[in-house]
């Protein structure tokens, strides 16, 4: 019966990893789509809406799939099990290319801008109720985000004094 349970465990582990890991390299349109579809559902947004969401929710994937913040992506298919390499070899970034001050400070930058326009263009799909539901979801998220990442230092903080095993001595 135990073995049952974890079993069943490790498969909603294990799926729930393989559908995180598989949004990273998915198409842009149909990555598009479903933030579509969620965000038809959560903000109720009507048929008409929906249509000018999705051609705005495109063009925001397709920039974000060729940002150069994501080298593994908007390549072309046959290089999908190259990015998949590519990824796997660097789950924990350490080898991944780093960036100077400026670099970040101008990603960010370009970054934010693409973040305003795409919220600028959402300003006039959405009522304005909608779009305070959007900005009231978005600063809860950024606000987990926030939490997660204090959470992620102080669990590095504890871990520098364990052995390669990731336990403590």
């Amino acid at each position: 019966m135990m073995a049952a349970v974890f079993t069943l465990g490790g498969l909603s582990m294990a799926n729930a990893n393989e559908t995180r890991e598989g949004r990273k390299g998915m198409d842009p349109k149909v990555r598009a789509e479903e933030m579509t579809e969620r965000m038809v559902k959560e903000y109720n947004l009507t048929d008409a809406q929906k249509q000018q969401l999705l051609d705005v929710n495109q063009a925001m994937a397709e920039k974000m799939s060729t940002h150069p913040a994501r080298p593994h992506q908007g390549k072309k298919e046959g290089n999908r099990d190259q990015a998949r390499a590519d990824r796997d070899g660097r789950r924990n970034r350490a080898d991944a290319p780093k960036l100077s001050a400026e670099e970040r400070e101008k990603l960010h930058q370009e970054m934010k801008k693409v973040r305003d326009d795409y919220n600028a263009q959402l300003q006039k799909i959405m009522t304005s109720e909608q779009y305070q539901a959007y900005a009231q979801k978005q600063t809860e998220r950024a606000e987990k985000r926030t939490e997660r990442g204090e959470k992620m230092k102080q669990n590095r903080g504890k871990k520098s004094g364990s052995d390669k095993g990731g336990r403590q001595a």
